[in-house]
This record gives C-alpha cells, structure tokens and sequence, in this order.
C-alpha cells in the first residue's frame, strides 16, 4: 500500500497560519528565469525583477488551510525580464514559498509579458493553500 497522508483541518489550518507568520513583514519576489529545484537552493538577484513588502500581518486568518495576503507593497521593477515565478520571504531574507508565474494554470497570474526596467508593478493578489491531502502543497493567485 502506498503512502496516504490525510490532515484535518486544525492541521492544515495551523500549517497555514506558520507559514502567514513566517512571511510577517517579509517580501514577494517577482522573478525571471529557471525555477529551482528547491525553495532552499540560494539564487542570485541577478533573477529579480522587482521586490514588494508582505504587511507587518503578511495574511489574514486561515480558512480551510488558505491565507489570503493582506496588503502588498507595489515596487519599481530593478531590471528587464519576463515574469516566470515568485519566492516569498521571511523579513530577514529566508525563503518559504517558490511559486510559478504565468497567463493561466500558474500560482500566480500575470497580465504582461514582460517586466520593464523602471515599471510599477503590483501586486494584486496572493494566496497559499495547505493541502488536506497528502504533502502537496499548491499556493494560486497573484495578478500582476
């Protein structure tokens, strides 16, 4: 038999609400170029776009093992690229989320094709969803 892992919702919920806490004053990274493999792999700002601040309560409450971002900071984009994905940040720099960035089926949307040096980006959306089954973990939408 194969490994099924099935939470409840005060699991899920309470997962939620550290990963809220953590990204508490911390930042969203827009960026371009290849996702890496893993949320821990150090990556070079050289792939930054722009970087937006998370409020001093990042999210609101957990429902159903979903935070929804509170305010996001918008930002002027440091350089050129296109919108690929996104890392979310503890206030001291710790990465906790990579997601991907796209026109549909992504984590988040995005309604450009291509981040100009100098632009306004923002932020309209960012939700993150803990799954009540097994380890997958998805997070959605982000309009840019």
């Amino acid at each position: 038999m194969s490994a099924e892992t099935r939470l409840s919702l005060t699991a899920v919920n309470a997962q939620a609400k550290t990963i809220a806490e953590l990204l508490n004053g911390g930042f969203y990274d827009l960026m371009t170029g290849d996702r890496p493999e893993s949320v821990d792999d150090v990556i070079s700002s050289d792939f930054r776009l722009s970087r937006h601040s998370f409020a001093a309560v990042a999210f609101g409450e957990p429902i159903n093992g979903v935070i929804q971002a509170n305010s996001i900071a918008k930002a002027v984009a440091t350089r050129k690229g296109e919108p690929t994905w996104c890392r979310c940040l503890t206030r001291d720099g710790r990465p906790i989320i990579d997601g991907t960035v796209g026109k549909s089926d992504a984590n988040a949307i995005s309604t450009v094709d291509m981040i100009v040096e100098g632009q306004t980006v923002i932020v309209t959306e960012f939700r993150h969803e803990v799954s009540r089954f097994g380890c997958d973990v998805e997070n959605r939408s982000m309009e840019l």
